[in-house]
């Protein structure tokens, strides 16, 4: 790819300004491929990344103790479901439950990544202060 090792750092670092070309990322992909990896890493995180940005849109309030616990559910379920598949290797069942549990866990946890990004946003609309702002009848009005 002709880039120095610093070049190859500074991608991974989010504090860097610099960020890989498109061309630079699908020669990994493909270099990883021909190495004999699978699937395509830096294609895997963009698509990724992408999701989470748009779901991470849609939240107004995070809710990192509820995400949480799901993951952990998720996760228990899907470690148990792959013991079970590995322990009964010829079990279509077992093996198609793991496949469920394990989507289950993918998809909680690109969920609770989503929140966890919507967190370190911020609130997009801060709150009046309840202080310079009262109700009266229905609407708001400023304090005399």
């Amino acid at each position: 790819m002709g880039k120095t090792a610093k070049s190859v750092r500074n991608w991974a670092d989010r504090d860097s300004r610099r960020r890989i070309a498109i061309d630079d990322a699908e020669a990994l992909d493909r270099a990883h491929r021909e190495a004999g990896g699978s699937g395509a890493p830096m294609l895997e995180t963009y698509t990724l990344r992408l999701g989470v940005a748009a779901l991470t849109a849609r939240i107004a309030r995070p809710d990192i103790p509820a995400m949480s616990i799901a993951m952990v559910k998720e996760g228990a379920e899907a470690v148990a479901a792959q013991i079970a598949a590995a322990n009964a290797p010829d079990c279509p069942r077992a093996i198609e439950r793991a496949i469920k549990e394990t989507e289950e866990l993918v998809q909680t946890g690109t969920s609770a990544l989503a929140h966890l990004h919507a967190l370190r946003r911020g609130p997009e609309v801060p709150p009046p202060p309840e202080s310079k702002v009262r109700a009266k009848r229905g609407r708001a009005t400023r304090p005399r």
